[in-house]
């Protein structure tokens, strides 16, 4: 069952990252209340959550402030992704349990299913489904962290030109491979195919701004 605060931390987050709430918002804890049905400790151990994660900014006298979205971070992000998507896959392969290995026969089932009628929240719901399942399969809670900031800020990133670079095609692609390689227990396949997804991330939103 999702606690209070899990459940505030969720939902402002989703709504950062999916920028129904906009870059540069101000964020009012008496309207997040109203909004998220949660009483304020929930809201203020949410609002440190994500000002941890960078997806807000703390200033004084202002108050709590959505994040600016800086193209200019991709390539940093892009730059630690690659390393550490890498790395958990490669983990990942080696380390991931029985019950995991059945899950991304699950996941390879339900990417199949994709077509061009599916709703991008579906799709980016099935991309996170499998970064998530990949995370908690390379067995290292401290990695696992830092995956998840990184991948939120990046999917932030992607979110701003979603409707312009969305391959459902791509994705299936390279998501099909990583679960396979990662079922079959193939670290260096899975390390390779995870760091060349992060670069094709990269390289499409480039050339969607």
């Amino acid at each position: 069952m999702t606690s209070l605060k899990d459940r505030a931390y969720l939902d402002l987050r989703d709504q950062i990252i999916s920028l129904e709430i906009e870059p540069g918002a101000l964020l009012q804890e008496d309207e997040l209340i109203r909004s998220l049905g949660v009483g304020r400790t929930p809201i203020r151990d949410a609002i440190k959550r994500l000002h941890h994660e960078r997806l807000v900014v703390v200033l004084p006298r202002r108050g709590t402030l959505v994040s600016e979205i800086n193209i200019s971070h991709l390539a940093q992000l892009s730059e630690v992704r690659v390393r550490n998507e890498g790395f958990a896959a490669s983990l990942a392969a080696e380390r991931a349990t029985d019950d995991q290995r059945e899950q991304c026969v699950e996941l390879i089932a339900a990417l199949g299913e994709l077509d061009k009628q599916t709703s991008r929240e579906e799709v980016v719901r099935l991309d996170r489904d499998v970064h998530d399942l990949v995370y908690k399969a390379a067995h290292n809670p401290f990695l696992e962290d830092t995956l998840r900031q990184h991948y939120n800020l990046s999917l932030r990133l992607w979110f701003v030109v979603l409707d312009r670079t969305l391959r459902i095609d791509a994705l299936v692609r390279d998501h099909r491979a990583l679960l396979n390689a990662i079922r079959r227990r193939r670290p260096p396949q899975a390390q390779e195919i995870a760091q060349q997804h992060v670069r094709e991330f990269e390289q499409a939103i480039r050339s969607a701004i």
